[in-house]
């Protein structure tokens, strides 16, 4: 189905290799590494939330609140 797909919109062969091997990731694996990459991940968003709020660049306060919320509800929804 993916291969019929990649032809179909023509993208390279190295891509399809690449689809191949993010496809070929077990269920187990994928959840051991999910947490390490999310926690990595946070560091650059908090950096990005700092620098909304540095007063030079003079971003409205309702954008930074806005992707504050969204850093919240990625929090709150972990347990589920």
């Amino acid at each position: 189905n993916n291969k019929r797909l990649l032809e179909m919109m023509m993208m390279p062969p190295a891509f399809q290799e690449l689809l191949d091997a993010a496809n070929s990731v077990s269920k187990d694996d994928a959840e051991i590494i999910a947490g390490p990459f999310f926690g990595a991940s946070l560091f650059p968003y908090i950096a990005f939330l700092y620098w909304l709020n540095v007063k030079e660049n003079e971003t409205p306060k309702g954008v930074t609140v806005g992707f504050a919320t969204c850093l919240l509800f990625v929090f709150l929804t972990i347990p589920a």
